[in-house]
Parts: structure tokens; sequence; C-alpha cells
């Protein structure tokens, strides 16, 4: 989906516009953003990404594909451990992560809740998705070292105590409370904005 306010700058952008890359839940596509997409200024311009298959390399092919050194990265709910790693693994792009309403649950406490509740989880449904319980619990635990070394500016939206784990996991900025883009696309807009001045 190409949005209706191109860069017609190319690979550096003017003073005042900014790119935003819009990233959605797990399972989440690029035409759910078609409401925000409509609703922003035209000093915003946005490239929503699937938040399905790879999404890190989604990502980055629409960075190369698009000229785009440097974008802002709004991310929703589970969107923010993909917004994060990419951040972590590609700093120099990213300059700011607006996270509405994250889930990131890659804190320490979540990993040990993980460790209990998958002894009660059959082996074989994990081997069925090609992977062990020991293999997912490292997976876990290599996500939240990279997420602690994000370095660009993270600003959080949302009061849900999972959001509220993700705004101290990150040591971000919280700015109050989250709406869902597919239900409130205007009001989401005013976030972006919001976050973009922080």
């Amino acid at each position: 989906m190409e949005d209706k306010h191109p860069d017609s700058e190319g690979p550096d952008q003017t003073a005042g516009s900014r790119t935003v890359i819009l990233l959605g839940a797990p399972g989440d596509l690029p035409d759910e953003w078609s409401g925000v997409i409509n609703a922003l200024p035209a000093e915003i311009s946005a490239r929503p990404v699937a938040n399905t298959g790879q999404p890190l390399e989604l990502i980055e092919e629409t960075l190369d594909k698009h000229e785009l050194r440097n974008v802002d990265i709004v991310a929703y709910s589970g969107g923010a451990i993909v917004a994060g790693l990419f951040a972590a693994r590609q700093p120099q792009r990213v300059g700011r992560l607006i996270l509405v309403d994250p889930v990131v649950g890659l804190d320490e406490r979540s990993i040990r809740a993980a460790r209990t509740i998958f002894r009660f989880i059959p082996n074989f449904m994990f081997k069925r998705k090609g992977t062990t319980k020991k293999q997912t619990i490292e997976q876990m635990e290599r996500a939240s070292m990279e997420l602690s070394k994000v370095q660009a500016k993270i600003i959080t939206f949302g009061n849900s105590a999972q959001a509220r784990k993700a705004t101290e996991f990150f040591g971000a900025a919280s700015a109050g409370n989250a709406v869902d883009y597919r239900e409130e696309p205007e009001q989401f807009v005013a976030l972006i904005q919001q976050g973009l001045r922080f």
C-alpha cells in the first residue's frame, strides 16, 4: 500500500517532515493502516509494514526500497517487540520509537513465568512449531538482551498493565492513554504527532 504522502525529497527529509514506519500487532497487514494514513497531515509520510513472516526484514526492505536513512517507527501492541529489535540492530536508521499500547513481555519476571507455564505444555506442542521449550526461552532471553540496547528515543502511550510494564522495561517516557488505530484513526494520528514532538 502506497501512502498519500510520498517522500518527494528522496532519502533526505525536508525540515519539519518525517517518515514513519507503521507496524501493528503480529498478523496485522499494511491495508489496516488506511484510516491513519488518510488522516495524517502532509508533513508526515507513512510506510505501513506487515507484521507477518519476517517483519524485521520487511522493515529493512521498505527503508531500502524508499531510500530512507532515518525514520521513526510507530508500533502498536506486540509490534513493539519488532520495532525495538529493529532499532537495536540498526540504531542509525531509527530516530524514535512511538509505542502505542505496547506489549513486550520479555522482562525477567515474564520470562520466569514462561518457564513455569512451559512445564505444563507438552513438548510435542513446541516440536510442531520446530522448536523446544529451551530454545523458546533462550530466544526470549536473547530478545530481552537486544531490546535493552535500544538507543532511540522511546515514548509510550497506554495505561494497561502490559503498557506500563513495557514503559518500565524500556525506561521510556509515558505520555498517556492509547487508542486502537483501526477504531480511532484521527486520535491515533494525534498520538503520532505528540510522539514526533518528543
